[in-house]
């Protein structure tokens, strides 16, 4: 049985199909860069230019489903459908035009979604505690859990899109507007500082693209050997402190220069890696830890488990179509 797995982010839609007999790897991946958000991260409306690029990334991801004989689909909505006026008109035209169901979820979901994902990329060791953080387009979470529960959970409007918007010009972040960003840092995350310092994690868990982008901007610039088939990683603090330092106040047109860093990410990494430095300056954490899983891989366990349930509840094989 294959079931394909659909997360439609703030600025990019990402597919992916997995057979439940062996889950690892995804049988098919792919990626649309959709910008729902265009008009402005804060912006309460889907216009028509983002509201075509969603449909016509749907429609291109019902033609793989369609080619592999996917049998389940899951599709989930985060920040940006959260947040638009119109949203539920584009799910409506999106279920018309492909036939797939989009669920809007919950910051809080979103997040428990990024801990189940993490689960299975990260070994937290018994009595370990760690802060996981996945940056958004539109928002970012935070998971404190243990290596079998989530103790705590969050999700903050400190989207990268958001940051990109209020915080810079034209992709440019000076020290004025960084000093800002991080008085705003210190103001929304408040709630999670305190989740800190009540449950004490030792580890910083990165699950977004942006931390598996400074991997490997480290390991084009620093000779550090990263295997493509990782789950996991680790990231030293002192080298991520000096890469921070030296983009946080550059151009868009001096990052393009920059080895290991590909080009969608390139008008955000500044304020991703703020987004982090905050977050290690605030928490005192001294590790990283980059997950090759988040909510998208999150979604399929999840997903996962509950036709494993039914088959042993039932006895029914694994190639009923649901």
């Amino acid at each position: 049985m294959k079931i394909a797995i659909i997360d439609l982010g703030t600025n990019t839609f990402k597919l992916s199909i997995h057979k439940t007999t062996s889950p690892h790897p995804a049988v098919w991946q792919e990626r649309m860069h959709v910008q729902l958000h265009e008009g402005g991260a804060a912006a309460s409306y889907i216009i028509p230019a983002a509201w075509e690029r969603a449909v016509t990334a749907m429609q291109k991801f019902r033609e793989i489903i369609d080619k592999h004989r996917v049998q389940q689909i899951y599709a989930v909505g985060t920040s940006a459908l959260r947040n638009a006026s119109n949203s539920a008109e584009l799910i409506f035209a999106i279920q018309q035009q492909t036939n797939i169901q989009v669920a809007i979820i919950s910051g809080e979901e979103e997040a428990g979604l990024i801990y189940r994902g993490v689960q299975e990329a990260v070994t937290v060791q018994a009595q370990e505690i760690v802060l996981m953080m996945d940056i958004g387009g539109g928002s970012t979470e935070f998971v404190i859990g243990d290596h079998r529960h989530a103790l705590w959970t969050k999700s903050f409007d400190v989207g990268v899109q958001y940051l990109l918007d209020y915080f810079t010009e034209d992709a440019t972040l000076c020290p004025t507007q960084s000093a800002k960003m991080m008085t705003y840092f210190k103001a929304q995350l408040e709630p999670l500082l305190t989740a800190v310092q009540i449950h004490q994690p030792t580890r910083l868990v990165g699950s977004s693209g942006a931390f598996r982008t400074v991997g490997a901007m480290l390991q084009a610039q620093q000779n550090i050997t990263i295997s493509p088939k990782a789950l996991c990683y680790n990231i030293p603090v002192d080298l991520f402190e000096s890469l921070y330092k030296t983009i946080r106040y550059t151009t868009r047109d001096e990052r393009l220069l920059m080895h290991g860093l590909e080009k969608q990410p390139v008008d955000t990494i500044a304020l991703s890696t703020s987004l982090m430095y905050f977050v290690l300056q605030q928490t005192g954490l001294q590790t990283i830890t980059a997950s090759a899983y988040g909510l998208k891989e999150g979604l399929f366990f999840s997903a996962f488990d509950q036709i494993r349930e039914q088959v042993d509840r039932l006895g029914l094989a694994y190639a009923v179509v649901v």
